[in-house]
């Protein structure tokens, strides 16, 4: 026979996002998901510093504003 407890467990829920370029500040959940977030660490003869940890957060628009002409973006269809 199993004897069980319950414990409480904290978890951390983002609740907004600031985009490093433009500085708004997103809370819909949809805006959110659509961030990019650039975590990087910089390897040997990086301009960044060997080791260094680049991070940058991107909403959606900025991405296409700085990026736009570099992405390639494929649609998928949605089939039933």
């Amino acid at each position: 026979m199993a004897t069980t407890n319950k414990i409480a467990i904290d978890i951390e829920e983002v609740t907004s996002m600031t985009c490093d370029s433009c500085k708004k500040i997103f809370e819909n959940p949809i805006e959110i998901q659509e961030f990019q977030c650039i975590l990087k660490t910089a390897g040997y003869g990086s301009i960044f510093g060997d080791g260094a940890a680049v991070h940058c957060d991107l909403c959606q628009y900025c991405l296409r504003d700085m990026l736009g002409p570099f992405l390639k973006v494929v649609r998928h269809s949605h089939r039933a």
